[in-house]
């Protein structure tokens, strides 16, 4: 007849062969030493906790997220403004969770995470100048001329750094500062042919220092960068 132990957590009963319990992973007290029971070859393996309290975590901090928003937007429809507050609030709680949640439940690198960051937080303050713009009547072009392409041109600058300085993140910070090329050249053009009256010179700035590190990498890393994204799409 098969003997069998109590788990205190789970409150099942496993076979006295297990040395820990296969639902939580938590190890088994011996009856009669009061003990840990020794690891055996019937041991099912250690299940981690973490994961499960970062979703946890993760799940009351989306819930939180949502409530503001939402209780954000009722209170300003009822007790209205000119302009209504609650897009900055929705602006800088989706900015929060983009850049600091989300990597967080995926378990993600905030480094290799810092290329999309910024360009998601470009966005937004471009949105948030041209809000002011139509509801408060200042100059359109504070973010799209200066604070967006000044940040981006950060961005590729902290990139090619830790690329230079960190074997383990080169390829991702490559590819950042691919995207970031890409991005600058789109965003001069649009700059140039589409607004009239934004600076262009820090567009251009971003546009150069992109290239520039870019070239500079592929010549100092060899063409990795090449070699990863023909890997990525079978080339």
């Amino acid at each position: 007849m098969a003997e069998f132990r109590k788990c205190n957590n789970c409150n099942v009963d496993v076979s006295s062969d297990h040395a820990n319990c296969p639902l939580c992973g938590k190890y088994l007290l011996d009856d009669k030493k009061n003990q840990k029971v020794k690891e055996n070859e019937y041991s099912f393996p250690v299940y981690s906790m973490k994961e499960i309290h970062r979703a946890k975590w993760v799940n009351i901090l989306r819930i939180m997220f949502w409530l503001a928003a939402v209780i954000c937007v009722i209170v300003n429809l009822v007790w209205k403004t000119k302009p209504y507050f609650f897009p900055y609030v929705l602006t800088g709680l989706f900015v929060i969770m983009r850049v600091f949640v989300v990597p967080f439940s995926k378990k993600q690198n905030y480094t290799k995470q810092i290329t999309g960051a910024a360009i998601i937080v470009s966005l937004f303050l471009i949105f948030i100048d041209a809000y002011d713009y139509y509801t408060l009547g200042t100059t359109f072009g504070w973010a799209m001329g200066y604070t967006v392409p000044f940040l981006l041109s950060a961005i590729v600058i902290a990139s090619a750094i830790i690329c230079l300085a960190s074997r383990r993140s080169e390829v991702d910070m490559l590819k950042s500062v691919w995207i970031l090329m890409i991005y600058s050249i789109i965003y001069f053009l649009i700059v140039i042919l589409a607004f009239d009256n934004i600076a262009v010179w820090p567009s251009l700035v971003f546009m150069c220092v992109a290239v520039g590190w870019f070239l500079l990498l592929q010549v100092i890393k060899r063409n990795i960068l090449w070699k990863e994204l023909g890997k990525n799409f079978h080339i």
